[in-house]
């Protein structure tokens, strides 16, 4: 079964990595996880997401992280939890709880603590007419 998902799907999670439940993939094709991922509940990934080893260890993701279309996530460091990744985007240092980063290198581009999600959704909701 791993192998066709492998080959056919292009997904290659093996079976022994460290994911709490919740585990999500959104759309699939070019992902790769290492297999000594630790990474908290809730992790959602898309296509063409790489999670890699370097010299310094591999990731250790806390619970609720969002990672974007094609990015890459790798050596030894550290995730907070409730992040969002950006598309295409290169992390390489750690991070703390609640932010949204993006780049390459990814840095944050905004802090959630102060949001209140259900106005936010409320008011972009309001924008698009539903």
């Amino acid at each position: 079964m791993f192998n066709w998902i492998r080959t056919h799907l292009q997904i290659e999670v093996h079976r022994t990595t460290c994911i709490d439940g919740g585990f999500r993939i959104s759309h699939f094709s070019g992902i790769i996880i290492n297999s000594q991922l630790i990474a908290g509940k809730n992790l959602t990934v898309t296509s063409g997401v790489i999670i890699g080893q370097t010299d310094n260890g591999v990731p250790v993701l806390g619970d609720d992280v969002d990672i974007g279309v094609g990015a890459k996530i790798i050596g030894g460091i550290h995730l907070g939890n409730r992040i969002i990744i950006g598309a295409q985007s290169l992390v390489n240092k750690d991070f703390p709880d609640d932010v949204i980063i993006a780049g390459v290198p990814a840095k944050i581009i905004r802090n959630r603590t102060n949001v209140n999600y259900s106005d936010e959704f409320r008011s972009q909701s309001d924008v698009n007419g539903c």
